[in-house]
Parts: structure tokens; C-alpha cells; sequence
């Protein structure tokens, strides 16, 4: 035998500390999904005096947004995770892509929920401030996903834990 055949292989790092990085990404992602229904939650219950919440009262601000929270959530879910994987697939998770598309979102949103009522009725700046409020809740909610996103290679949670 020559001794060639004794020379070992260099080892490979072990896989565990980059599985835990990126767990560790997913769960800040996470996070930050979950996270981003609150903004359009409170604001909703805030701006909403018939669901029963007294201005300037937090105690009774904090039911109602837990209430409001899951039909954001599901909005944000199914909003928010489509757009940040097309995003992610072109490499553009940018805070002002995730900016720009929350406010897209956030505009398509309310006019389907209002039923496009502005395009029918042709009175656009009459619906423009409501327009606007639910614009800066999709675009605060996509700025929270994109500061979760970020805050694993801030921290370098991408690459391996030594």
C-alpha cells in the first residue's frame, strides 16, 4: 500500500451550526410576520369608535385589537408571504421594496374591502385619506418583515455559529 491511501480527507464542518443559523432567521422572520398584523390591528380599533373603544383609553383599545388582529394576520399571511417569496426569488428584500409593496397592499386592500367605491362613484379624493392610512399600515407592516428579515445578518445569525 502506498501512503498516499493513508492520507485522510479534510473534515467538514458539521451542518449543526448553520441549521441553528438559519433557525434561527426563520424564527426572526416569523416574528416579524407575526408582529406586522399589529399595526393595522391597533389602528383599526383606534380609528374605529363604534366597536366600542373610548378615545385616549388603552384599556379599551387592546380587546378590540385583539380581536382585529387575526383577520390582519391573515391578510398579512396571505399578502405578505407571497410577495416577500417573489421578492425573495429576484434577490429585491430592500426596505424600500418591502415599503412600497406593504403600501400597495395596504391600498389594494382597503379598496377591496370598500368595494372600489371610489372608481364607481368618481369621488377619489373623498376615499384618498382612507386610502393613505391603510397605504401606511401595509407599508409600517412590511417595513416590521423587512427589519426581521435584516435583523439575522445584523446579527450574524447567517453565517455559522462557532
Amino acid at each position: 500500500m502506498s501512503d498516499s491511501s493513508f492520507i485522510s480527507k479534510p473534515l467538514r464542518a458539521s451542518p449543526q451550526p448553520r441549521r441553528q443559523a438559519m433557525g434561527r432567521r426563520v424564527a426572526l422572520l416569523a416574528l416579524g410576520f407575526l408582529l406586522a398584523p399589529l399595526v393595522p390591528a391597533v389602528v383599526l380599533a383606534a380609528a374605529s369608535p363604534g366597536l366600542g373603544v373610548e378615545p385616549g383609553d388603552i384599556a379599551s383599545l387592546l380587546p378590540i385589537a385583539a380581536i382585529l388582529y387575526f383577520p390582519s394576520a391573515l391578510f398579512v399571511g396571505v399578502f405578505g408571504i407571497a410577495i416577500f417569496i417573489f421578492l425573495w426569488r429576484l434577490n429585491l428584500i430592500r426596505w424600500w421594496s418591502a415599503v412600497l409593496s406593504g403600501f400597495a397592499s395596504g391600498v389594494l386592500l382597503s379598496s377591496v374591502v370598500g368595494d372600489f367605491r371610489w372608481m364607481r362613484s368618481g369621488l377619489f379624493m373623498a376615499e384618498l385619506p382612507a386610502l393613505l392610512v391603510w397605504g401606511a399600515c401595509g407599508a409600517a407592516s412590511g417595513l416590521i418583515i423587512w427589519l426581521s428579515w435584516k435583523a439575522g445578518t445584523a446579527f450574524g445569525l447567517d453565517r455559522p455559529v462557532a
